[in-house]
Parts: structure tokens; sequence; C-alpha cells
């Protein structure tokens, strides 16, 4: 294909597709778009939908009034287990899971890996609008002897009860896969590995690999490659070698100086078709295995 049609293809394959990781407002920190647009953006780009992240915790109710003022579900709520909610909060999942919420994320901003990374709980590239309370230490998902934690155990079992899917967050590499393994023992079918290829929790291609091959999801975004964690080439090769059908691609964008989320979402895709991907296996990563996550089909 030639840039123009690739340019093409991508906005053929946004047909159906689903952002499984976008940010909008409100928020602590400077979004692109609120709620409400982005349900309609989704909408207008024929998207089958988008799941919304927040770092303050849930968004299953938002995602509710969104759909209602688009006419259509376009959005998908989740909760993060910061310590906004409680931190590694049983009960604050099962009841953000019964107001409709399809994702858990593990801590984020708050997880101690993420604090010890950056030295503090806020972004390095993206301040947020007004200070943030900071807890007095980070949330780890295991003990000193790197055993899950009884309330990390708890959360997997809400998981499994429900069929929601459970997503790493920035939790280290380790927890990451013993989060991932633990998951899997409990009867959780559906399992992402968060943005792999970011700075907090960079993991080994070989072990992306392996985890995938053990049913785990490996999400590529492109917020990594605008980042530069990790160059274009570099993830189209790393797909390939893991398989396409063992992986989701998400942009992670909603921020104030990224593009609108199908626009990103069009130009990850023609990006990726360019350095050897092929529609058919795009198709794979933001049609058919998000949909499975969020249980669609």
């Amino acid at each position: 294909m030639n840039t123009t049609d690739t340019k093409k293809a991508a906005l053929e394959l946004l047909r159906d597709a689903v952002d499984m990781h976008v940010h909008s407002t409100p928020s602590h920190f400077p979004r692109l778009i609120d709620d409400l647009d982005l349900a309609e953006s989704v909408a207008g780009a024929a998207m089958r939908g988008a799941v919304v992240k927040f770092h303050g915790g849930c968004t299953a109710a938002r995602a509710y009034l969104a759909n209602k003022h688009a006419g259509r579900e376009a959005l998908f709520g989740s909760i993060t287990l910061n310590g906004f909610v409680g931190g590694v909060n049983p009960l604050a999942v099962e009841a953000e899971v019964l107001l409709g919420a399809k994702i858990v994320w593990f801590p984020t901003i708050h997880a101690a890996n993420h604090i010890i990374y950056y030295g503090g709980a806020e972004w390095r590239h993206m301040k947020a609008e007004r200070s943030l309370p900071s807890p007095r230490r980070g949330i780890a998902a295991t003990d000193a002897e790197g055993r899950l934690l009884p309330e990390v155990l708890d959360v997997l079992d809400v998981a499994a009860k429900y069929d929601i899917c459970v997503a790493t967050g920035h939790l280290s590499i380790s927890e990451s896969v013993a989060l991932c393994r633990e998951a899997a023992r409990r009867g959780v079918k559906k399992i992402v590995l968060t943005h792999a290829d970011f700075e907090t929790q960079k993991v080994p291609l070989d072990l992306q690999a392996a985890l995938s091959k053990e049913g785990v999801l490996i999400e590529k975004t492109a917020l990594t490659v605008v980042l530069g964690h990790i160059g274009i080439e570099e993830m189209a090769q790393g797909i390939a070698e893991i398989g396409p059908e063992r992986c989701i691609l998400a942009t992670d964008f909603g921020q104030a100086n990224n593009p609108p989320i199908p626009q990103g979402f069009s130009e990850i895709l023609s990006a990726l078709l360019d350095n050897g991907l092929t529609p058919k296996a795009l198709e794979m990563m933001i049609r058919h295995n998000p949909k499975r996550m969020l249980g669609l089909e």
C-alpha cells in the first residue's frame, strides 16, 4: 500500500473499532474533550466505542450519561484502583461493576512502581490542573516476599465472578506477571497487560510473548509511540512476533496536547499499515479482541 491507500484503509478500519484506553474530562489532568463530546465523536466516526479511564476512580455513571446524550452505547466505564477509591478495594470494584464497569485497572499514578519511577504521584509529561493529594506511600500488589496481597486476590475473585477485564495498570513488571498468572488461576478470562511498552514498566518482548501464550492480551498504545518509548517500526515488529491475535491496539489519548481519538486512532493504524501489518491483523487488535474483553461478542 502507498501512503494514500493506508490512510483510506485506516479510516475504514475505524468502523466498528473499539479504543480500550481513552482519557476525557472531568479529570484532574488537562484533557482535550469531555465525556459527552467524546461519545459523539466516537459515534460520528462509526466506531463501536471507547473505554473511559480515569486516574481518579470510576467512570461507569459517566459513560451511562454520555451514552444517553449520544443516543447509543459509545462509551464503556471502568474503575482505576488508586488511593482515591481506597486503593485495591474489592468493595469499590464490585459496586462499580454493578453500575456497568467493564474493566478494573490496578493502580496507576498511585502504584508504588509509578511513584518510585517518577519520584512523585504526578506525571512527568503532564501536570495536574490543581494540586492533588499524594499517598503517604505507593500502592503495591505484593508483599516483601513477592506474594500477592489478600485484597488483590479479592479483586481478582470479583473480576472472575462478574467476568470483567483485569488490566495491570502501572504495577511493576514482577507484580504484573504475578497478577496475570494468579488472575488466570482464579478463573479470570479477560486479562490485559497495560501499555507494555510504557517507560514505567517496559516489559521485555520475550516476556510479553510468554504472557500472551498464557492467555494475556498485550496492550499496544499510540501514546507510547508519541512519547518516544518505542518506535513505530519496533512496535510493528513486536506485534508480528507476539501475534496480533494476542494483542490489543489502543490510543491512550485524550490529553490536551494529543489528537482527537478518531484522528489519533486512524494515524496509528495508518503508521502500522505502512510498517507491514495487514488490515486483517489490525482488525483483530481493534475489533475482535477488544469486543471480547468487553463482552460485546
